[in-house]
């Protein structure tokens, strides 16, 4: 491989590093606002429409945490007794943590490889 194909890889490579580190940081600031207990955030959030309200414990949302969407997932009674109603986080967090994620493997990727065309005699 040539000199300037191994230069414009590693600086693509590097590049894609440095994008990845953007979105990732990025994205940890909503990661960490979770503050309290996950039920009282849905509770503070907001019950959806055709939700149950009431202070009683069969009332109270269930709670947990997702990877797809990443954050926050609720799941609420409904009011007439069917079948819960779920509320997701917004895909903002889940696209900047994957999209991060699969950025820096493409840019690792791509400096070992660069690396190892440049070490063959």
């Amino acid at each position: 491989m040539s000199k300037a194909g191994t230069i414009v890889g590693r600086t693509v490579g590097g590049t894609l590093i440095a994008a990845a580190a953007f979105l990732l940081v990025g994205s940890l600031p909503p990661a960490f606002l979770y503050k309290g207990s996950a039920i009282r955030q849905c509770m503070e959030r907001g019950a959806p429409e055709g939700a149950l309200i009431t202070e009683a414990p069969e009332g109270r949302p269930e709670a947990s945490v997702g990877l797809w969407p990443l954050g926050l997932h609720c799941r609420w009674p409904a009011a007439d007794g069917g079948t819960p109603i779920a509320t997701q986080p917004s895909w903002s967090l889940t696209a900047g943590v994957y999209g991060g994620v699969v950025l820096a493997g493409a840019g690792v990727l791509l400096l070992v490889r660069r690396n190892a065309d440049t070490s063959k005699p």
